[in-house]
């Protein structure tokens, strides 16, 4: 089951600093300083786990006197028993209140940041926020993404699952102070590591080219796919300045999630991932591969993607699938009225009534 629930904003909270470059160390250490007003108050720091042996990395994190560092496992971070366990052992570890969080890591890690810097800041537990606000405005927060995490390190949102939901959770508060794009850093990635959250970042981009009407987003739609295709597609042979464009595409990406609203290929994937539990990202892939009457050019390039990539989507995903599998699936598509009440009569309407749909996912 999925539940969005969100905030009518007048206004889009931008994240108010950002570096962009190489070398950020210098610039991060300073960052530290000037927020340190209490040397008992520690700053926390939030590490994916794969990086735990990256000394590269580790030794570039300015910790000092209480400093706390946490390595993360991603697969769970976004778990409201796993955010509520880290934000109590944060808080047992800690003599004083932490002055910040610094997330560092992939998308799910930078997500964990603003669910820990918000926890820190209010009582209970992060289910007595999946229907309510939060009461006080969350801790300083940092965003080290060393990978493209398809704009969540931009927006001012971020998911939590429990049980069976996964709740959006959107508030101004949510946004990072300050992100640091070091594509040096990045560099220690292959292009690989970067492929599936800048291919989510290529499909978002082009559904919402077809839906929106506003310039400045549609400038932002061009950008992504723009730098998108110049890595995986031109195949652009200066290597730093790719995984300088992936992150750059990842920015974009954001800047169009702060005016997010739900789209199709969303709603079919998030429906198929409950029925067969393929990922998310994959489920994606799979529906959008199968949108070229929507979206022709668009998907066209997506298709040469996978091809010069070597990449190969799955087949007959859904052939075991037994009646009230196929039910539920679709169920699933049409369980978020919101959604399908806000397209009536707009560009949606008509085009995918339930019987195209099932045919739809059987061709996958």
């Amino acid at each position: 089951r999925y539940d969005y629930i969100s905030m009518t904003l007048n206004h889009i909270s931008l994240v108010p600093h950002v570096f962009f470059g190489t070398n950020c160390k210098v610039v991060l250490e300073e960052l530290i300083a000037s927020k340190r007003i209490n040397y008992s108050a520690p700053f926390i720091y939030l590490i994916e786990d794969a990086f735990e042996q990256n000394n590269t990395l580790l030794n570039l994190l300015p910790l000092a006197y209480d400093d706390k560092k946490y390595f993360i496992a991603s697969s769970e971070s976004n778990q409201a028993a796993y955010i509520d366990a880290i934000t109590e052992q944060i808080i047992l570890d800690s003599k004083d209140k932490p002055q910040g969080v610094i997330a560092v890591g992939g998308s799910e890690v930078i997500q964990l940041g603003k669910a820990i810097s918000a926890m820190l800041s209010n009582p209970g537990s992060i289910r007595d926020y999946l229907s309510a606000p939060f009461v006080n405005p969350s801790v300083y927060k940092v965003g080290l993404p060393l990978i493209s995490c398809a704009g969540t390190e931009v927006s001012n949102f971020f998911y939590v699952k429990d049980q069976e939901s996964q709740v959006l959770l959107r508030d101004t508060n949510n946004t990072y102070n300050y992100l640091f794009y070091d594509y040096i850093l990045s560099e220690s990635f292959s292009l690989a590591s970067h492929f599936m959250p800048s291919m989510q970042s290529f499909i978002n981009a082009s559904v919402s080219l077809k839906s929106s009407e506003n310039i400045i987003s549609q400038s932002h739609v061009s950008t992504v796919k723009s730098l998108i295709k110049e890595v995986y597609l031109d195949h652009k042979e200066d290597h730093i300045n790719n995984h300088a464009r992936l992150l750059s595409a990842s920015w974009y990406h954001g800047l169009l999630l702060l005016q997010y609203e739900t789209n199709i290929v969303e709603v079919l994937a998030s429906a198929l991932h409950f029925v067969t539990d393929i990922s998310e990202n994959i489920c994606m892939m799979l529906v959008y591969n199968k949108l070229g009457h929507l979206f022709k050019r668009d998907v066209s390039d997506f298709k040469s993607i996978l091809k010069n990539n070597n990449f190969v989507l799955s087949t007959n995903v859904i052939k075991d699938l037994d009646s009230y599998e196929l039910d539920l699936l679709i169920s699933q598509v049409y369980k978020n009225d919101a959604f399908w009440e806000s397209n009536t009569g707009k560009y949606w309407d008509n085009l995918l009534p339930k019987a195209d749909i099932l045919k739809l996912f059987k061709k996958l």
